[in-house]
């Protein structure tokens, strides 16, 4: 038997824990998903044996992940991953040594709520002996869990955090629809990515001693019609910051894109996409009504951070971006 789901995953998952009855191998990124997490509890309440392999970082460790603590007392084992060591990207489960589930799906609330996803389910006895023996060797080299710590913001350095800090309000706008996060969590986001954002300019601009670096080509924001509203001209000496407003276009517009391109062309299309921001949820008003203010900074090593500001609402959002490539030094 092999079944294909491209919807209805999470359902489907359940059903196979919950029908599940001598052992459950897990092995996958990221583990939020309460309900998820609810099936694996009663599965241990069942005596069936539970064993997870997952990353060790603030997705899965953070103010709003899972508390492992009840699944350990319950008689589960969990092992950490530690991706300085290796990219977990695993996503699988076995089931009585006789069922398995891969595909993209981690079990976390963007893959449920966000992205197009897919797992396949096979009995195929050569594939789940195979899985099987690959969950093996990763359990064999990590070191079980014997105490769960949450761990915060603070216990993070900064570079693991700039790279998860997206994947992290992706996570929590997703858990919002659940209505099960902590009071402020998106706000404490935000504010940290703004943070960090900042302190890794200026750590760069005092460290990095470079002569006379320049941008290539112009940085720009895609506006109506293909066309675009300079914002940093190529040849300019950096670091450099500038900011450029924008409107809605249309009557009752609820969300806008704020898209950076980089190049020197005046229709957008022609030039590279570096960035896309949106903000939702925008006041009905008449075209116009509602404006944005776009701010960028390019430092001497190529790093861009842009900030993306709804005036009406004090919505912001915000990203650092990686562009080596696109400075000269002269």
């Amino acid at each position: 038997m092999t079944t294909a789901y491209f919807s209805q995953i999470k359902n489907a998952i359940i059903n196979y824990i919950d029908t599940s009855s001598s052992d459950i191998c897990i092995a996958v990124a990221w583990f939020t998903h309460r309900e998820l997490f609810q099936a694996v509890l009663r599965a241990l309440d069942r005596k069936v044996r539970v064993s997870a392999i997952i990353i060790d970082d603030i997705i899965n460790r953070g103010p709003n992940g899972l508390d492992f603590t009840p699944f350990l007392e319950k008689g589960g084992t969990i092992r950490f991953m530690n991706t300085r060591n290796m990219l977990m990207h695993n996503k699988f489960c076995l089931f009585d040594n006789k069922l398995l589930i891969s595909g993209s799906y981690n079990w976390t609330y963007s893959a449920e709520y966000k992205n197009a996803e897919n797992i396949i389910a096979t009995t195929e006895e050569s594939v789940c002996y195979a899985f099987k023996e690959q969950f093996m060797r990763l359990w064999d080299n990590l070191d079980e869990v014997k105490h769960f710590i949450r761990i915060d913001y603070c216990d993070v350095d900064s570079d693991s955090l700039i790279k998860y800090i997206d994947v992290l309000r992706d996570e929590y706008d997703s858990m919002d629809k659940d209505h099960i996060l902590k009071p402020h969590s998106t706000t404490e986001i935000d504010n940290l990515k703004k943070s960090l954002s900042v302190n890794r300019l200026n750590t760069i601009l005092t460290n990095t001693k470079r002569s006379k670096p320049v941008l290539k080509a112009g940085i720009s924001l895609e506006i109506v019609n293909n066309a675009i509203k300079p914002i940093i001209a190529g040849g300019q000496v950096l670091p450099y910051t500038h900011c450029v407003d924008a409107r809605t276009c249309f009557d009752n517009q609820t969300a806008v894109d704020c898209i950076i391109r980089y190049g020197n062309y005046s229709e957008a299309n022609k030039n590279e996409s570096l960035v896309k921001l949106s903000i939702e949820n925008l006041p009905k008003m008449k075209a116009g009504g509602v404006t944005f203010l776009v701010k960028v900074t390019v430092d001497t090593n190529g790093y861009m951070h842009i900030e993306f500001v709804c005036e009406n609402t004090g919505i912001s959002k915000s990203t650092v971006y990686n562009a080596v490539d696109k400075i000269d030094y002269q």
